[in-house]
């Protein structure tokens, strides 16, 4: 595994394996206890209140702290 997190690391960069190993854990730890159902509907649920209200929301300071956090 560490020659192909080497390897990999060289041509694609090691973040997106870390990103990649992160999110196949999380769907495997998901996926057969059905919690994804549950983050489904949290994500559908909250959507529309960001939609009605992002209006509202500073988006450009929110990117600028973002960034400058990064």
């Amino acid at each position: 595994m560490l020659w192909i997190f080497d390897e990999a690391a060289g041509t694609s960069g090691a973040a997106s394996l870390v990103v990649d190993a992160g999110r196949s854990l999380i769907r495997q730890w998901l996926m057969p206890s059905g919690l994804w159902k549950g983050f489904a509907a949290l994500i559908v649920g909250i959507l529309p209140v960001v939609i009605a209200f992002g209006t509202f929301i500073p988006w450009e300071s929110v990117w600028r702290a973002l960034r400058s956090a990064f």
